[in-house]
């Protein structure tokens, strides 16, 4: 046995052993760098390190049965030990290896830390905040569409979302909102680097051809953590399967995560239909309803919802989606309210007698209630909406969250609100809702670098940049030049507050003639919308104006009939809470009826012992 391995040193088959290793370890590691910039795909990594692994024992028989000469390769049997250059060319292997090795702690170290992408803000402030990357979550990417008609889009675009919305009827499985894992769309970005700017272990992506009855659709499992494949099917099936393929790749998905998922057609589930055309209506009325680039998407968004239902009158889904669909009227389509209004008691209607018990019939009755300040009633209502199979941890604004906001139960709003924060890091939605979250609680700090980093994110920022001059009148001693300069590039970026540029133009550094305009603006018929009372209350409240601030948030929430109460629960440079006319105020919306009959009485107020009174702070 000695002379083998004599033999076998002699020959120098443990170097070319070695050789080869570090020179195979060197390709694969370049090809997984170099091949997703050239967009290669992924398969052909894979053929490479079939192939060298192959190589490998027919390169040691190689070694072991021919020798390198000065006349060529010769067997080693034709070789006499005398003659032999073995020893040169192991020498000569030496130092191949030495420089293999050299050049592999090279490539390990550029990779470690020079190609390794850099984390984004969006995945630094979750790792600030202590959000890890789970093992158990997952982004789906929007399937490409390969049909031949470009204008099927909207198909695949909704198979995908559909598919995200039943994984994430799965609670211990963390799923990326549509708006972050959509925003990839069209974009050739590395893997690895999206799921690190999604903060998700997995990423399910795919394609979508669709031609006529048939279809085509191929589903990939992602690991993000180094960009491999977990697996991937293809799926060729008539049109009429496509509920059950999305069911099947759901089911993959828990399957391959080891997470329990009871997935249903979107008949069986969630008030669907299994009518292909009111299912393609619903899509097209969808994609519309996501683009929203003028009023005019939200009246073909509407359209085609009516007709989905007319296809299927029993498709709950789209009846819910054509209420909510009209209540953006409100605001996009002013000139048609009162018709919006009118449509929505009949939908209404219809959703009682169709479905009362359906989590969207529930949801809808439950928002109205809010809207009706029936806070015990409205309280009950949602947990029957959840008992129904409401899910509300995809919406940053959904109904559950605006209970606790407007019953100053903070804490549970925003653990409500940072969970979706941090499903949804690239939209933009969802860091307007943290950023109100955070300034409510006082974490203004926290709410300034949340504003830094929504800069970066797409979307119409006036909403974030008007509160963003919010966080500031709440600052002492900010610079009036300052708050002048937030107040333009709000107003540019679309925001609301537009009719007080002119009221207090040019009075930041007065605060008399600041609160004299506010005073005269307190009673102009301009400003008599519970919005602009709100704003006036901030301004008057940074001025230090306490009974102004209380004045207009009377005029807001009593007299007006403004909805979003949550802001009163906002941090106040003067002694707002703590006074009787605030405390007249809660009276006035029902919440301290509802605080005596619940025994909650949110963050801020509490009853005082052996006393009818309570006191906020």
């Amino acid at each position: 046995m000695s002379s083998f391995w004599s033999e076998l040193k002699r020959r120098n088959v443990f170097k070319v052993a070695a050789t080869y290793a570090i020179v195979s370890w060197i390709a694969l590691q370049v090809a997984d760098t170099v091949f997703p910039a050239l967009n290669v795909p992924p398969w052909v990594l894979s053929l490479l390190t079939v192939l060298l692994l192959l190589g490998f024992p027919i390169a040691l028989l190689l070694a072991w049965a021919f020798e390198l000469t000065p006349d060529g390769i010769k067997p080693t049997t034709a070789v006499s030990i005398e003659h032999s250059i073995r020893p040169q060319t192991g020498q000569r292997l030496n130092y191949v290896m030495t420089a293999g090795l050299a050049l592999l702690l090279i490539v390990v170290v550029l990779d470690k830390y020079v190609f390794e992408p850099p984390a984004t803000t969006a995945t630094a402030a979750l790792a600030v905040g202590g959000a890890g990357t789970p093992d158990k979550s997952i982004a789906v990417l929007p399937f490409v569409n390969l049909s031949s008609d470009q204008e099927q889009e909207y198909f695949s675009d909704g198979l995908s979302e559909e598919i995200l919305n039943q994984l994430a009827q799965i609670d211990e499985l963390r799923v990326t909102a549509r708006t972050s894992s959509f925003s990839f769309k069209g974009r050739n970005e590395d893997l690895r680097v999206v799921g690190q700017q999604l903060n998700v272990r997995h990423l399910l992506e795919g394609s979508v051809r669709k031609a006529g009855n048939q279809l085509r659709i191929t589903a990939q499992l992602i690991d993000a953590a180094d960009g491999s494949h977990v697996w991937s099917r293809t799926f060729d099936r008539e049109l009429n399967d496509v509920f059950a393929i999305q069911e099947e790749i759901a089911m993959a998905v828990s399957d391959t995560l080891s997470v329990a998922l009871d997935v249903g057609t979107m008949a069986r589930t969630r008030g669907g239909t299994t009518n292909l055309d009111a299912y393609d209506k619903y899509l097209r009325a969808r994609a519309f309803d996501r683009q929203r680039g003028s009023s005019a998407d939200l009246v073909q968004a509407a359209q085609y919802y009516r007709e989905a239902v007319a296809l299927d009158p029993a498709f709950v889904r789209a009846w819910s989606d054509l209420y909510l669909e009209l209540t953006s009227w409100q605001i996009y389509v002013p000139d048609r309210v009162a018709e919006a209004r009118r449509e929505q008691e009949a939908i209404h209607a219809r959703l009682r007698e169709l479905a009362p018990t359906s989590p969207f019939t529930i949801t809808i009755e439950a928002n109205q209630l809010l809207e009706a300040h029936r806070w015990a009633e409205a309280e009950r209502a949602l947990a029957a909406a959840v008992t129904a199979g409401a899910d509300f941890r995809q919406d940053i604004t959904s109904v559950d969250t605006v209970f606790y906001l407007n019953t100053g139960r903070l804490g549970e709003a925003t653990a409500r609100t940072r969970r979706r924060w941090e499903t949804d890091p690239l939209s933009l939605n969802a860091s307007y809702g943290w950023q109100i979250m955070l300034l409510l609680t006082g974490r203004t700090d926290e709410g300034e670098a949340e504003y830094v980093r929504s800069q970066s994110i797409a979307g119409e920022h006036g909403l974030v940049d008007g509160f963003a001059l919010l966080r500031m009148l709440a600052r002492p001693n900010v610079d009036p030049a300052a708050i002048r300069a937030q107040i333009e590039l709000a107003n540019r970026g679309g925001s609301n507050i537009a009719a007080f540029t002119q009221v207090l133009a040019g009075k930041f550094d007065d605060r008399e003639a600041a609160l004299a305009s506010l005073r005269a603006a307190f009673t102009d018929s301009e400003t008599q919308t519970a919005n602009s009372m709100l704003w006036l209350s901030f301004f008057a409240d940074h001025f230090g104006d306490t009974d102004l601030t209380l004045a207009a948030l009377r005029r807001a929430y009593v007299d007006l009939g403004g909805t979003n109460i949550g802001m009163m629960w906002r941090p106040y440079r003067g002694a707002v809470r703590s006074d009787a006319r605030f405390k007249d105020i809660l009276r006035e919306v029902g919440l301290v009826d509802y605080y005596r009959s619940s025994g909650n009485w949110g963050d801020y107020c509490q009853p005082l012992s052996g006393s009818e009174d309570f006191e906020c702070r």
